[in-house]
C-alpha cells in the first residue's frame, strides 16, 4: 500500500486549481471589483462633464454607470438601452448578473433574454449538459459517503495504511480528498442548476413576449371591429 503515501500530494495537486478559482471567483464576488472601478470612472466622467460642459464626458459618465451596475462593459449600447427601458432594471440587472456565464439581452426583438452561447439554444445539449452536471455531482458525492464504510469496514487493511501515516499526512489525506470531492461535486452541481435556472428565466420571458403579442393582436383586432 505504498500508494497511499502519495495520494495526499497527489490529491493537493489536483485540489489546489479549483481551490484558488473558486476563492478568487468569491474574492471577486465580494470585493466588487467591477462595481468599484466603473463606479469611480463615471464620478470622473461627470466630474471633467462639470467642468467642460462635453457631452461626450456625460454620455461616458452614463455608460460607465451602466458597467458599474452589470458588472462589465461586455453590452452594446442597444443592450444597454433595451436593459434600461423595462420596467424593472433591478431585477434585470441582477438576472442577467447571476446568469450572465449562460445569457445576455437581445438588442432587438420582442424577447429580452437570449442565450450566450449558441450551443445552448439547443435543447438536446442542455438535457445532456444538466445530465452530466448530475451524474457528476453523483459520481464524486457517492464515494465521499461510502468511502468510510469501505475503508474501515470492507477493506481495514487501507485504513491501516493511513493510520501507519504520519499525523500530517492523515490530515491532509482526510481534508484534501473529502475537500476535493466535496468541491467537485457541488460545483457540477451549481453549474447544473444555474443552466435549468437561466433556461426557466429564458422560458419566461419567451411567455411574456408570447402574451403581450397576443394582448397586441388583441386590441388591434378590437380596433379594427371599431373602425369598421
Amino acid at each position: 500500500m505504498d500508494f497511499i503515501k502519495f495520494i495526499p500530494v497527489a490529491s493537493l495537486i489536483l485540489g489546489l486549481p479549483i481551490l484558488i478559482i473558486s476563492i478568487r471567483k468569491w474574492v471577486d464576488f465580494e470585493s466588487n471589483r467591477y462595481f468599484n472601478q466603473y463606479s469611480k470612472q463615471s464620478s470622473f466622467a461627470y466630474y471633467m462633464y462639470e467642468k467642460t460642459h462635453s457631452s461626450d464626458f456625460e454620455r461616458l459618465g452614463r455608460e460607465f454607470g451602466i458597467a458599474a451596475f452589470t458588472g462589465g462593459p461586455t453590452l452594446s449600447p442597444l443592450q444597454r438601452e433595451r436593459l434600461l427601458s423595462v420596467t424593472d432594471p433591478v431585477r434585470v440587472i441582477h438576472s442577467l448578473k447571476k446568469y450572465r456565464q449562460y445569457i445576455t439581452i437581445e438588442e432587438r426583438g420582442i424577447t429580452l433574454f437570449e442565450w450566450k452561447n449558441k450551443r445552448y439554444r439547443n435543447s438536446e445539449y442542455r438535457k445532456f449538459v444538466k445530465c452530466l452536471c448530475f451524474l457528476t455531482f453523483i459520481l464524486f458525492i457517492v464515494p465521499l459517503l461510502v468511502g468510510p464504510f469501505y475503508i474501515f469496514v470492507i477493506q481495514p487493511g487501507i485504513s491501516d495504511s493511513i493510520r501507519a501515516l504520519p499525523v500530517l499526512k492523515q490530515f491532509l489525506f482526510y481534508t484534501v480528498m473529502g475537500g476535493e470531492f466535496l468541491m467537485c461535486g457541488f460545483l457540477a452541481l451549481i453549474k447544473g442548476v444555474r443552466v435549468s435556472e437561466a433556461e426557466w428565466l429564458i422560458k419566461d420571458n419567451v411567455k411574456a413576449s408570447d402574451l403581450l403579442l397576443k394582448s397586441n393582436a388583441f386590441l388591434q383586432t378590437n380596433k379594427a371591429v371599431k373602425n369598421s
